[in-house]
Order: C-alpha cells, then sequence, then structure tokens
C-alpha cells in the first residue's frame, strides 16, 4: 500500500507444502505487482509513449514472466539432474541423464512458445506451466531411449516440490531490463527502445518497499511469530466480518 492506503499490489502462490515458503512467493509476487503499479504511474516514461499504457505494460510483464520462467526452469533442470544419485538409479544414470537433457531442450522449446505475444496462458504457476509439458515430452522421449518412463517421472515429482518452495532466482531488475530488450527485438519500433523507459524502470526498481507488518491467513499462521492470543482461526474470522458487514448475521456457513 501507499501512504494513502491505496492497494499497489497483491497476489497469492501455490506452494503448500512449505509455509514459509508459501509467504516468501506470494510476498515477493505482491512487490511484482506493487513495481508494475508504480512504473504504470511513472509519468516521465509513460507521457510520450506512443502505445497504450496497459498494452505495453502488458507485454513487458509477459517478457518479464518469460524470463522468471526460464530462471525456474534452469533451477528445475538442476535439481532434476541432482536425484540421479539416489541408490534406486544406480547403473541407469547416464540413460535418465540423456533423457532428463532432451527432455528439458523440448520444454523449454515449447513453454517459451506460451509468452509470445497474443498466446493466453491459463495460468502463471511455474507447476501447471512446466508439469503437463514436461509429462507429455518426457512420455516421448523415455519411448525413443527406451528409459522407464517412471524413472524420469520420479525424478521431477521430487524436484518440482523443491523448485516451487524456492522464490525465483535473480532480482526483479535484471529480469525487468532483460524483458524490455525482448521487447525491442519483437519489435524494434516499440517504445521499450525509449530511453525514459529504462531510466523510469531503474528508477521504480530503486524505491525501498517498506515491510510495516505481515498478515496470514489460513494454516499458515501457525508460522507467525505472534503470541497465541493474536492468532485466530479463519472460522472467527468469517464470522467477526459477517458480523461486522451484517449486524444481524447469527450462523456463517463455511462450505468448502
Amino acid at each position: 500500500m501507499n501512504e494513502n492506503r491505496d492497494v499497489l499490489g497483491r497476489d497469492i502462490t501455490n506452494s503448500r507444502s512449505n509455509y514459509d515458503a508459501a509467504a516468501t512467493v506470494s510476498k515477493q509476487e505482491a512487490h511484482i505487482d506493487s513495481r508494475f503499479t508504480l512504473l504504470r504511474r511513472e509519468p516521465a516514461s509513460m507521457s510520450d509513449m506512443q502505445a497504450n499504457i496497459d498494452d505495453f505494460l502488458k507485454d513487458l510483464e509477459r517478457n518479464f514472466r518469460r524470463e522468471q520462467f526460464l530462471k525456474q526452469l534452469e533451477d528445475l533442470e538442476k535439481t532434476c539432474h541432482s536425484h540421479i544419485k539416489d541408490p534406486r538409479f544406480k547403473g541407469k544414470e547416464e540413460g535418465i541423464r540423456e533423457a532428463l537433457d532432451e527432455i528439458f531442450k523440448q520444454v523449454r522449446k515449447q513453454a517459451t512458445k506460451l509468452f509470445e505475444p497474443g498466446v493466453v496462458r491459463k495460468s502463471d504457476f511455474f507447476r501447471y506451466i512446466a508439469g503437463p509439458i514436461y509429462l507429455n515430452v518426457a512420455e516421448e522421449v523415455t519411448k525413443q531411449l527406451r528409459i522407464p518412463f517412471d524413472s524420469v517421472i520420479n525424478v521431477y515429482d521430487k524436484a518440482i516440490i523443491e523448485v516451487e518452495n524456492r522464490p525465483p532466482g535473480e532480482n526483479m531488475k535484471r529480469k525487468l531490463n532483460r524483458g524490455l530488450e525482448n521487447l525491442i527485438a519483437e519489435n524494434p519500433s516499440s517504445d521499450a527502445n525509449n530511453p525514459n523507459m529504462k531510466s523510469s524502470v531503474d528508477k521504480i526498481m530503486d524505491i525501498k518497499l517498506e515491510e510495516a507488518y505481515v498478515i496470514g491467513t489460513g494454516y499458515g499462521r501457525v508460522c507467525l511469530p505472534f503470541s497465541k492470543e493474536h492468532i485466530r482461526s479463519e472460522i472467527l474470522c468469517h464470522g467477526l466480518g459477517a458480523n461486522i458487514m451484517h449486524n444481524d448475521t447469527r450462523t456463517v456457513l463455511d462450505i468448502g
């Protein structure tokens, strides 16, 4: 939020096996959302734009997400390779390694097409993009190399949990600048080529986001460093919220 308590950024995560990691990832995503909001309000870069501001920032975020995805895919590939050392794969290491190299080569090629102009992605969650493509490619690759399909799936299942519970590496500023470079490569006459845009990105990224306080909902509340007197269940919160919004409320049904 800004000084007027206007919301600048919000986000969620699908990380579900580690509450601390989920909180870190969702907070990082809220910071990213805030930076794009601040960039949208930056007059120096937006006043002389040729394109619609929203369209331009949509393209910039698309390229930013592409960089973020590729960084996580690189992490996933390295993590998968590290699991080949498991004793159960003894004597099969070379075959699995060869299969993984080919799988990730094809996954990278197919997945990056989802970040091309005009393509609608169903989700930006890393697992939901990488997972289905990995499974489809792995099935074909293992048939060709005569490697057990379940071996590369076992490696993936272990690795994906580790990767999705790690915030994407590398700072946002570098990814945004690469996103600008990608936009210029797509369209040399793009507003991304405007020197003011580069300086505006740097300016917005240099703004310090102060963490005033943290609120946790759901079971993640058990990880918060608060006394038990300051932690309430989501059911009680439903009741209190319903009573405040509708004073005559006496019963709240929580279904789901």
